[in-house]
């Protein structure tokens, strides 16, 4: 397990010791901490992320391939189509220009 200094963290994080439990089992002490960490999680949507921000969200991906190389290296834009409609990946990172 890697973990990165508190300074690189928005907010704290939470951490769930020796014991698992589903959402309905969790103890009502912890109700407010699982919440506030699923908040934190999903992400508000603005700014860019880095990756120890641990955001996930539905996004496309339009760099699948080569596509620096040209329009013959471009590979399919997962996300946003009836063929594709959700890949799941960690937002923030830009999204390559449209190739022409």
């Amino acid at each position: 397990m890697y973990i990165h200094t508190l300074m690189q963290f928005m907010t704290e994080h939470f951490f769930y010791m020796m014991q698992t439990w589903l959402p309905s089992e969790t103890t009502v002490k912890l109700h407010r901490y699982r919440k506030e960490e699923l908040l934190n999680l999903r992400g508000n949507g603005i700014g860019k992320l880095d990756e120890w921000d641990k955001v996930y969200d539905y996004a496309y991906y339009n760099d699948l391939g080569e596509p620096k190389k040209g329009s013959t290296y471009v590979g399919p834009i997962l996300g946003g189509s009836t063929k594709y409609p959700y890949p799941y990946n960690i937002v923030g990172y830009e999204k390559l220009k449209a190739i022409k």
